[in-house]
Parts: structure tokens; C-alpha cells; sequence
């Protein structure tokens, strides 16, 4: 039979098999709720009826006033109380799930009567759910990319800390700690101090806390994203700015409150979606700045033909030439690179950031000023035509770094990029045939 040591002496726990085997049926079921921390089922058992009850340690232990040792009943004294908190204590530091076991036998006569209490404690039993060994990694990722992760949890303290420090959460010897009976005397304004600071954690937290955590961080502007898989986490996920939902463990009403499903429950996917989403973005700018590159420097000497009488440096079916081969293949390379090595070193983005904006727009003319003033001073000949043509595969090289970050050189997972620029050459060559072609057959 199981047993807890206090004091030297073998405490037996009532939960082992004969008893579990004596039990018919469950008459009562008093479920867990946040406010309460525990819960009780009552079973008609051969013996008579029996409360049993789980919990959390702070909870359920004020409710036990006996412990049996030895098959006998003594009080709870607080040398008793004292050495289980230490033992609580040690199993929460070591990031370890704590829960509280106690039980009570049923004469008949208590319907009228409050059950959960008098009861007679049966011991602890500590759950191990390690987490899993790329958090450790993920965690580190969204520090470097400047997102600040908030651990809120209904665990102990002493197991959320321990937690957080394997993780890679807490890397100070003194982070904040809050719990739900701390935050529950917080005014708007000391929760707002508390979020500035570096590394705060979120322990015994009950639902309506949490949601309350969420609308503090959007009064300070800031774009949150909140987990969650119960039926009580469905008020926080709708608040965010980005509910996410656990697919496997998440609850139905979790799941259609969400914004996004994880489909593995797994932290480093998110951090994954992050990355990619960046990746993305820049590469949307990057396709950007490559074709704004190419078309207004060309539309712009005919502006200037038609107002200065400036001769044209190509003529209209060169540029369809070049456009046709030198704009589709790299457009397509340029919208499917891989992320860059550093994109996650980089702090977030405004929310209010355009994707087309004036420093898009001036970096794009930047990067063709020199090339058009070598085409201009060949117009009108075959040779401005190939400069042209050459001055799209520097666009191409250009345009796949953004304000200095990048690989100049084409990723090897990106075959678009790699067949641009490995027949940059016979392809340009193609181009200028083609253009001299056309311009004689006119």
C-alpha cells in the first residue's frame, strides 16, 4: 500500500487497490472549479460510503483535521503540517505537479451537512509533465526577435519558477512571481508596473484573472497572443489580439474561440509560424523593390521623351523582351526564399508599418540610379539593350536584401533563384536577339 513518511513514521495511504476494487458505483461527483482548487467524489463502497478527495496542497490540507498512520487516527498536529509543506515544497522546486489526497468516511448522515471537511489527510502525489526539449530553443528564439513570453499558469509557484527556469524563461536569480491571491489585490495600475517588468510569472491563476492579464497588456499597446485549451480560456483567447488554441487537448469551445489551432500543442511551432510569417513579409517587400526597380526607371525616360524630347534609350519592344524574360523567373525566386539566418534577431515590426511605403519606394530607385545613367548614354543602340539586361540580374541580387540583412548569394533550396542566375547569361543574350529581331521586322 502506498505510504507517505512524516516524522519517521510510515503513513498508509487508503487509496490502494482493495479499496478501489470494493468500490460499485460513484454517487457523487463534486467537480473542480478555479475558485476551489479540488475536487471530491463520493463511492458506495462494501465498507459503507467514502469521500475521496484530490487538490491543491494549500486547499485541501486546512480541510484535514486527522492523519492515519499506521492504521491508527491521530490529529494533525502542525509538526505534521509543517513537514508536509516541506515536502510540497521540495517536489514543487523541482518542477513537479503537486496534488493533495484526502479522504472521509460517510456515516449517512451528512446530506444536510457541508462534506468537505473534517477530513482525514492521505498524502501527496507529484505528477512529472517535463516540457519538451525544443521549448528550451523556442524560447530563446523569441527573446533574440524581441517577443516577451509571459508565463500564466494554474501550477504552484514553486513548480511554475522551477519550470520556467528549464526553459529558459527566468534567467534571474529574483524574477516576479504573482499569484492569483496577490493579482487579486492589484489595482489597474500595479498590474501595469508589473507587466514592465523583465520576467514575471503568473502562478495559481484562475480564468477571469487571466483575461484580465490580457486586456492589461492590450492597455499597454501591446500585440498579444495567448494559448489555451480549457473551456475557460475561451474569454482570453477572444480578447487577444491572436487566440491560439490547443488542437489536440483544446476543448471545442477553446478551439472556436481561437484565432489559430495548434494541430501539434507543440510551443515551437508558434515560434515557427512566427519566423515564417516574417519570412513572408520581407519577401513580399522584397518582390516589391525588384519590380518597382524595373518599371519606374522604365516608365521614366518615356516621361522625359514626351516632356523634353529626351531620346529613348529602348524602345518599347526591347523592354517587353526583357520584361518577358528577365521579370517572371526572378519574381517567383524572390517570393519564395527561405528565411534569412537573422530574421528572428530583429525586433518586431509597428502595427501600423505599410508594406508599401516611402523607404521601399526610394531604395528601389536607389538601387537603379547608377545602371539607367550607363543605359541612357547607350540609347537608342543594341548595347543599351544588354546593359539593360544585365542591370536585371543585379536587381535580382539587390532586391533579396532588405536595408543590408541577407544572403547575397542564391539559397540552394531555392531553385527559382538558382536557374535565374546559373543562365543569367544565355538568357540576357536570348533577350537582346530577340529584341534586335523585333525592332528589324518593324
Amino acid at each position: 500500500m502506498p505510504h507517505l513518511t512524516i516524522n519517521g513514521q510510515s503513513v498508509d495511504l487508503p487509496f490502494g487497490r482493495t479499496i478501489l476494487e470494493a468500490c460499485e458505483t460513484a454517487r457523487i461527483e463534486v467537480p473542480t472549479l478555479c475558485q476551489r482548487c479540488r475536487m471530491s467524489v463520493t463511492f458506495a463502497s462494501l465498507g459503507g460510503k467514502l469521500l475521496l478527495l484530490k487538490g491543491a496542497p494549500e486547499v485541501v490540507i486546512p480541510l484535514c483535521d486527522t492523519l492515519e498512520i499506521r492504521h491508527t487516527v491521530v490529529p494533525l498536529e502542525a509538526t505534521h503540517r509543517a513537514e508536509i509543506k516541506a515536502v510540497e515544497k521540495q517536489m514543487a522546486g523541482e518542477g513537479l505537479r503537486v496534488l493533495a489526497l484526502a479522504f472521509r468516511a460517510l456515516s449517512g448522515a451528512e446530506d444536510s451537512e457541508p462534506l468537505e471537511e473534517h477530513l482525514a489527510f492521505g498524502g501527496l502525489i507529484a505528477l512529472e509533465d517535463p516540457p519538451r526539449p525544443e521549448v528550451r530553443s523556442a524560447v530563446a528564439k523569441c527573446r533574440g526577435a524581441g517577443i516577451k513570453v509571459i508565463m500564466i499558469t494554474g501550477d504552484h509557484p514553486q513548480t511554475a519558477l522551477a519550470v520556467a527556469r528549464q526553459i529558459g524563461l527566468v534567467r534571474s536569480a529574483q524574477p516576479v512571481v504573482i499569484t492569483g491571491d496577490e493579482l487579486r489585490t492589484m489595482s489597474s495600475t500595479q498590474l501595469q508596473l508589473v507587466l514592465s517588468e523583465p520576467e514575471i510569472l503568473f502562478a495559481r491563476v484562475a480564468a477571469d484573472q487571466k483575461l484580465r492579464i490580457v486586456s492589461a497588456l492590450k492597455l499597454k499597446n501591446e500585440v498579444v497572443a495567448v494559448t489555451g485549451d480549457g473551456v475557460n480560456d475561451a474569454p482570453a483567447l477572444k480578447q487577444a489580439d491572436i487566440g491560439i488554441s490547443m488542437g489536440i487537448s483544446g476543448t471545442d469551445v477553446a478551439r472556436e474561440s481561437a484565432d489559430m489551432i495548434w494541430l501539434d500543442d507543440n510551443f515551437a511551432t508558434v515560434v515557427s509560424a512566427i519566423e515564417e510569417g516574417r519570412a513572408v513579409y520581407a519577401n513580399i517587400r522584397k518582390f516589391l523593390t525588384y519590380i518597382l526597380t524595373s518599371n519606374i526607371s522604365e516608365i521614366v525616360p518615356y516621361l522625359a521623351f514626351v516632356l523634353f524630347r529626351i531620346p529613348l534609350p529602348l524602345t518599347v519592344v526591347q523592354i517587353l523582351a526583357v520584361d518577358l524574360g528577365t521579370d517572371m523567373v526572378p519574381a517567383l525566386g524572390l517570393g519564395s526564399e527561405w528565411p534569412d539566418h537573422g530574421i528572428m534577431n530583429q525586433p518586431p515590426r509597428s502595427r501600423h508599418e505599410r508594406l508599401l511605403n516611402f523607404a521601399l519606394i526610394a531604395r528601389a530607385n536607389r538601387l537603379h540610379a547608377v545602371g539607367e545613367c550607363r543605359v541612357r548614354d547607350r540609347a537608342n543602340s543594341d548595347g543599351g539593350l544588354a546593359v539593360r539586361c544585365a542591370i536585371r540580374v543585379g536587381d535580382v541580387v539587390a532586391g533579396r536584401t532588405q536595408e543590408g540583412r541577407g544572403s547575397v548569394y542564391p539559397s540552394n533550396k531555392n531553385r527559382w533563384m538558382i536557374a535565374k542566375l546559373s543562365e543569367c547569361q544565355p538568357s540576357e543574350q536570348w533577350n537582346l536577339f530577340l529584341g534586335i529581331q523585333f525592332e528589324k521586322s518593324i
